[in-house]
């Protein structure tokens, strides 16, 4: 999976009032979360403990 993919797939759990631009989001996204870039290319690599903490870092649901 790519960065921009797992952005896209936050896309439909999280709402950050962009519209409906995908391009616009993923501008958005990456500014609001730019502390965190090291923490979304790991989640994209497949880190489970990074995806769980990128989730819970953004507000959505984390199951354990």
């Amino acid at each position: 999976m790519t960065k921009d993919e797992l952005i896209l797939s936050l896309f439909n759990e999280k709402d950050l009032g962009t519209g409906n631009s995908k391009k616009d989001f993923l501008e958005k996204f990456t500014e609001i979360y730019k502390d965190h870039a090291d923490l979304i290319t790991k989640a994209a690599q497949g880190d489970v403990k990074a995806l769980r903490r990128l989730r819970w870092i953004c507000g959505l649901k984390v199951i354990t």
